[in-house]
């Protein structure tokens, strides 16, 4: 073996233990504050300022799992009427805003219901279908839903869960945020079904 070839195998060896050494001292550094154990895999977790707890959903059952973040529990767990997808919480009023679908292959349901944090189902009303993800604006109490398959954002009441807006959108809404102290919204889309990717940011002006 020359020179050059000991050299590099020198400084490749001394390349990996940095970054393991940095490893470990990331990992030392790390503050474990507790853990909260729960039968099921969540997909989502949505927290409830000021309450000290969070919703989970799996994604894949029709399980809203309440969780305490001061003792590390699980504080409740419901079961919805159908499979929840999608989960906000409303910033003041700390209840949880959840989009759900049901496993009907032919003729699926969409449904919207709230959920307070003692784990009680407040309101559930019927969605359009295919309703996806879901945002709360606190400032005019509305529940923003994105719907792919009519490529639509429909908004809700978040007292009543009435309809109160319709606007139309030239892709497939994915993810949907809401820019706080303004109408906006931004929104994931793709182009078509076939699309394995969101490709575009959408903003939106939910005031018009």
């Amino acid at each position: 073996m020359n020179r050059t070839r000991l050299f590099l195998l020198l400084s490749f060896c001394f390349v990996i233990l940095f970054i393991f050494a940095g490893t470990l001292q990331a990992e030392d550094d790390t503050t474990l504050l507790g853990r909260i154990i729960t039968d099921r895999i969540l997909t989502r977790v949505a927290r409830a300022p000021g309450e000290g707890m969070a919703y989970g959903i799996t994604g894949y059952t029709r399980d809203v799992y309440l969780l305490d973040l001061t003792t590390y529990q699980v504080k409740n767990k419901i079961t919805l009427a159908n499979s929840p997808r999608a989960i906000a919480v409303h910033p003041t009023a700390y209840n949880a805003y959840i989009v759900a679908q049901s496993q009907s292959l032919f003729n699926p349901v969409s449904s919207l219901s709230v959920v307070d944090t003692n784990g009680a189902i407040l309101q559930s009303v019927t969605l359009p279908r295919f309703a996806g993800d879901i945002a709360i604006d606190p400032q005019t109490d509305t529940a923003a839903i994105a719907f792919r398959q009519d490529k639509k954002i429909r908004t809700y009441s978040a007292d009543t869960l009435a309809l109160s807006q319709e606007i139309s959108l030239p892709y497939i809404p994915g993810v949907i945020a809401l820019d706080r102290g303004s109408t906006r919204a931004l929104i994931s889309g793709k182009d078509s079904v076939l699309s394995l990717m969101h490709r575009r940011l959408l903003i939106v002006d939910l005031a018009t």
